[in-house]
């Protein structure tokens, strides 16, 4: 778990292994303590041959608080994934259709 103060005008990144936000400094107008986490296997939902989880990373899935949230500008938000993992599912989902 990471967690920082963005603070107008100021660029910050939080991050952790699979996971990054990035404030430029204008998305906040006020210092906000953001924080990014792992979830644990119990908290990610399941999947079915229909939906898989790509996501690449300590966690396979991450939560990024305070929720709600509403930002005053554009944040940029990276997650790692898999991507031998997304190729099979675009190859397995085009065969099914």
């Amino acid at each position: 778990m990471a967690s920082r103060a963005a603070n107008a005008g100021t660029q910050t990144a939080i991050a952790i292994e699979g996971a990054m936000a990035l404030f430029d400094g204008d998305e906040v107008n006020q210092s906000t303590n953001v924080t990014v986490r792992a979830l644990s296997p119990a908290e990610i939902a399941a999947t079915d041959a229909m939906l898989t989880n790509v996501t690449a990373g300590a966690g396979r899935g991450y939560r990024f608080t305070p929720t709600p949230m509403k930002f005053s500008g554009k944040l940029q938000v990276s997650i790692a994934y898999n991507p031998v993992g997304a190729l099979n599912y675009v190859r397995e989902f085009s065969l099914l259709r």
